[in-house]
C-alpha cells in the first residue's frame, strides 16, 4: 500500500498477467534477429501499447528496459550453455583482486633521489620521513610501479585534500589542461607560529597553484619579511600556464590568508598578490 499512496494496487486477472510476459517478448526479438537500434524500437512500441499495462508495472521506461535487459542476458546465456532458458540461472564469480604492490625500497629511494628528496608539488624537503612515493597514473587505475610513473609528493600533497587518486604528474610544468578549472583548491593554511612563516606560506602557495593547473606550475614565490613583498606578493609560473585563470580566484585567496595569519596573532598581510608567466 505504501508503494502506491494507500491505495491498494491495480488487480490484472490471470489472462492479462500471461500477456505481461518479458521473457516471452524478449524471446520473440531474439527470433526476429533485431539489430541493437531495431530492438529499441520495438521495445519503445511495446511500452507504450494501449492494450498493455507495462506503465503500470514498470513506471518508468529505464525500468522496463532494464529488466528486459536482464531477460535477454538470461536467455542467451542460457542458449551458451545449452541450458533451458525457463530454469536457467546464470553463474558468476567474483573475479580475485588484482594485489597493489608497493615499489621496492630501492626503486622508492631512486625515485626520491631523483626528484631531489623535495616534494614536487610544494617544494617541502625538510623532514625525509615525510616524503612518499606516489603513482603519478595511480595503482588503483592500473598504473605500474615504473620508474616514470613514480614522483616524490610529502603526505599533505599526497593526501586526500591534495592528489589523491588523480592522475596529475607533478614532474612537468606545464598544465595539459585546456580550460580554467571552475574552483581553486583549499589545503589547510599555516596555523599558529607557522602562520608568521614566508617558507610556510610559499609551500602553501605552490600547493595550492600546483593543485589548480595539475603540474608543478609555479616558478618562485616571492614573499618578504618586512618592506613592500611583505605586503605584496608575486608569483611567476613557468610558461604554458595561463596566468589569468588565477585571476577570478585571487580575492578570496587573500582574504583566506589574512584570516589565517590574524587568528594566529600575526598582522593581517599580503594587501595584493601577482601572478605572472
Amino acid at each position: 500500500l505504501a508503494q502506491n499512496e494507500r491505495q491498494a494496487p491495480k488487480f490484472f486477472p490471470f489472462d492479462v498477467r500471461d500477456q505481461h510476459d518479458l521473457d516471452a517478448v524478449a524471446e520473440h526479438h531474439l527470433a526476429q534477429s533485431l539489430d541493437d537500434r531495431a530492438k529499441a524500437a520495438a521495445l519503445r512500441v511495446e511500452y507504450t501499447r494501449q492494450d498493455r499495462f507495462w506503465r503500470v508495472i514498470y513506471y518508468t521506461y529505464p525500468l522496463f528496459k532494464s529488466h528486459y535487459d536482464a531477460c535477454i542476458n538470461r536467455i542467451l546465456d542460457a542458449c551458451e550453455h545449452g541450458n533451458d532458458p525457463d530454469d536457467h540461472r546464470p553463474f558468476f564469480q567474483t573475479p580475485e583482486a588484482i594485489p597493489i604492490v608497493e615499489p621496492s625500497e630501492e626503486l622508492k629511494d631512486r625515485v626520491k633521489s631523483r626528484d631531489g628528496f623535495r616534494c614536487l608539488c610544494c617544494g617541502y624537503n625538510k623532514l625525509r620521513s615525510k616524503l612518499q612515493v606516489d603513482h603519478i597514473s595511480p595503482s588503483y587505475h592500473g598504473g605500474g610501479n615504473h620508474f616514470d610513473n613514480l614522483q616524490t609528493l610529502c603526505k599533505d600533497c599526497n593526501g586526500p585534500a591534495g592528489k589523491g587518486i588523480d592522475n596529475i604528474s607533478f614532474r612537468n610544468n606545464q598544465t595539459t589542461l585546456t580550460t580554467s578549472p571552475s574552483r581553486l583548491p583549499l589545503p589547510k593554511p599555516p596555523t599558529g607560529v607557522h602562520a608568521k612563516s614566508a617558507e610556510r606560506w610559499e609551500l602553501f602557495l605552490r600547493r595550492t597553484i600546483n593543485l589548480f593547473f595539475r603540474c608543478a606550475a609555479v616558478d618562485t614565490v616571492e614573499i618578504g619579511g618586512r618592506g613592500p613583498r611583505f605586503r605584496h606578493w608575486q608569483i611567476r609560473l613557468f610558461p604554458g600556464n595561463n596566468e589569468a585563470w588565477l585571476k577570478p580566484h585571487l580575492p578570496d585567496l587573500i582574504q583566506r590568508i589574512r584570516e589565517a595569519r590574524e587568528r594566529a596573532g600575526y598582522e593581517a598581510t599580503p594587501d595584493k598578490i601577482t601572478v605572472t608567466s
